[in-house]
């Protein structure tokens, strides 16, 4: 019997800026003892007929401290290692 059910809200969570978060990979900080979510931050706030909504991302970041359960808006990365603004999908993060 599981004692300690915790209830997680739908969506989990949603970007704040841009309002649509799509394909992401969490895990864990040891460093912080924290779950970290990168996604792209799509931007589903803009008003627009073809599809920069999802062109040119960034990789938004959240937090959570209570396990998954809840997670907070971190900002976004920047990675801006070339001239123009590149097209971040489906983030991987690997601790070597």
């Amino acid at each position: 019997m599981i004692e300690n059910k915790k209830t997680i809200s739908a969506p989990l969570f949603e970007d704040p800026v841009h309002f649509a978060p799509a394909d992401p990979m969490i895990c864990y900080n040891d460093t912080t003892d924290e779950l970290w979510m990168f996604y792209p931050a799509r931007r589903g706030d803009l008003n627009c007929e073809n599809h920069e909504w999802y062109f040119g991302t960034q990789v938004g970041v959240a937090v959570s401290s209570d396990g998954g359960c809840t997670f907070s808006y971190k900002g976004e990365l920047s990675l801006n290692f070339e001239d123009g603004l590149n097209t971040f999908w489906a983030p991987e993060i690997i601790k070597a």
